[in-house]
């Protein structure tokens, strides 16, 4: 898919939809970069954090991890799951791109 650029707020937001895929699993070889842009030098490291979730579609999420203001992150995407970010604070700008082979 293309660079995205958007904001985000407190609520979580799905970036990667496994149900779209029809080929997934070890199938699949896909990519998701990941990037906070959040630049509040003032604050503490995870003030501005960028919560990142893996989920199966049912009511349950795993925290994968929280990426910090200005951090970056590419994981390997199997497509099995949605993954979903959540900011610390509203109108955090993240950038994210989904790189798969179909």
């Amino acid at each position: 898919t293309g660079l995205t650029r958007t904001k985000i707020g407190t609520s979580p937001v799905t970036i990667a939809d496994g149900s779209t895929f029809t080929n997934n699993g070890e199938n699949q070889l896909a990519y998701l970069f990941i990037k906070n842009f959040s630049s509040n030098v003032s604050s503490t490291v995870f003030a501005d954090s960028v919560k990142i979730e893996v989920s199966d579609g049912s009511s349950s999420h795993l925290v994968l991890g929280h990426l910090a203001g200005g951090q970056a992150v590419i994981l390997p995407y199997s497509a099995n799951n949605d993954i979903r970010l959540t900011a610390d604070v509203t109108d955090t700008v993240v950038e994210f791109m989904l790189i798969h082979e179909g």
